[in-house]
């Protein structure tokens, strides 16, 4: 059952940067009238797809036969360790005189994206859950 924590494992760090994701896009709207302030987004889906692509992220388990009769084992991917999302300073914002970098049109569309985001996260654990329980129940409610 290895295939199971990497679905979850995977799901699971994706809500936490979208959470993460919420609490960044706030505090740079509660701070859009503070002058000298520095938009920051987080950057974690680039990161998260190295991790699972890299062949150095996740090594392949390759089975052993001990006889030419035997059925060979393909290779399985082990799940990568933990990718966690990174809180980075927005670089290519438009600066305004008073030095803030927070345009509250954008980080609204962010925010709005972000939460239909999570809510497929969501989702797509329950799914996975409710897979497991047909499979553990054979199917039988």
């Amino acid at each position: 059952m290895a295939v199971f924590p990497k679905i979850v494992g995977t799901l699971e760090q994706s809500m936490q940067a979208a959470t993460l994701r919420h609490q960044v896009i706030a505090n740079n709207l509660a701070n859009v009238n503070v002058p000298g302030f520095q938009a920051s987004e987080v950057s974690f889906e680039d990161r998260l797809k190295q991790a699972l692509d890299g062949p150095a992220a996740s090594p392949q388990l390759q089975g052993i036969t001990t006889d030419p009769r035997h059925i060979p084992i393909p290779a399985v991917a082990t799940a990568p360790g933990p990718v966690l999302p990174m809180v980075v300073p927005v670089t290519n914002g438009v600066m305004r005189q008073d030095g803030n970098n927070v345009d509250p049109e954008a980080e609204m569309a962010k925010l709005a994206a972000n939460q239909l985001w999570y809510e497929a996260l969501v989702r797509s654990v329950s799914d996975e859950f409710n897979r497991l329980r047909t499979v553990i129940t054979e199917g039988r409610k």
